[in-house]
Formats: C-alpha cells, structure tokens, sequence
C-alpha cells in the first residue's frame, strides 16, 4: 500500500474504538489489520490520523455531587428510621 492509503481515513470498527477508548493504541492497530488486511504500518499511521481527527474530549470535573436516585434516596430512609427504631428499643 502506498503513503497516501494511510492518510485517507476510514471508518474504524467498534473493537478497534473501544480500544481506542481504553488507551490501547497498538492493540487497536493489530484488530484493524486483522479487520482490513491491512499491512501493521499503515495500520498504525490509521489510528494516529484517527486520534488526530477525534481528539479525546476533556476530563470531566467533580465539581457537582452526583444526586441520589429515587432508589438510593428510600433505602437511605429506610436505613435511618431502622436505626432510629434499633436506637428506641434498645
């Protein structure tokens, strides 16, 4: 394959992105060969041109708490009232 295969951009299968997704970029590289019959090398400059078009959106910050579900808030209030009542008879 020639230079220029690498440079036009495919559409990656969803194990080669869920790699991706984990920080796996040569395993990503090996499953798109394995997918394509591509050559390692061209492989490779593939998941870098991809990286290079979809850059990893930034962390997200913990400034909010997550709320509590409307499941986590009953067994909260089941919780407290059976120690309350463990607390009153006790």
């Amino acid at each position: 394959m020639k230079q220029d295969d690498a440079e036009q951009l495919i559409e990656l299968p969803e194990d080669v992105k869920r790699a991706l997704g984990l920080g796996r970029k040569t395993e990503a590289a090996t499953l798109l060969q394995d997918a394509t019959g591509m050559g390692l090398l061209v492989a490779k400059r593939q998941i870098e041109n991809y990286i290079d078009q979809h850059p990893a959106p930034p962390p997200v910050e913990d400034d909010e708490p997550v709320p509590y579900s409307a499941a986590q808030r009953l067994l909260l209030i089941a919780v407290v009232l059976l120690l309350c009542l463990l607390l009153v008879f006790l």
